[in-house]
């Protein structure tokens, strides 16, 4: 086994400050990469959503996250929701009805998203790694 041997004399003050700033402007950029992905997934799920009333369509938001340190999610959410049922789970998976009848499932989340979420994870890795060269 080999082993990397240092030593240094000073402090870490400058490497300490630097990481923090890399670190603060990387913890920015992907905040705007997200805020700018977390739109446009909105807007793709808006155009994707099969229309009947309008009001499916037009529920579509998001929600970024980074409460935990080094990781932001997005997450999609759409508020229609009828007699208790979010209306998006009903048109993806399909559902019976009351009179015995079946509607099947349209996953028109999925094909609508991925390409997206693609672009936004090649933009942040790209934004990672330009800090850290």
């Amino acid at each position: 086994m080999s082993k990397i041997y240092f030593t240094s004399k000073g402090d870490w003050k400058d490497i300490r400050k630097f990481l923090k700033q890399a670190s603060k402007g990387s913890d920015d950029a992907i905040r705007a990469i997200m805020e700018k992905y977390g739109e446009e997934g909105s807007a793709l799920l808006s155009e994707a959503t099969p229309v009947e009333t309008g009001l499916l369509k037009g529920s579509w938001s998001y929600e970024i996250d980074s409460s935990q340190k080094g990781v932001s999610t997005i997450t999609w959410h759409n508020d229609d929701v009828e007699n208790g049922y979010n209306i998006v789970m009903l048109v993806v998976y399909g559902h019976g009805l009351s009179n015995g009848g079946y509607v099947q499932p349209n996953d028109f989340v999925t094909p609508a998203i991925d390409n997206l979420l693609e672009e936004l994870a090649d933009e942040a890795w790209k934004e990672v790694s330009d800090v850290c060269s």
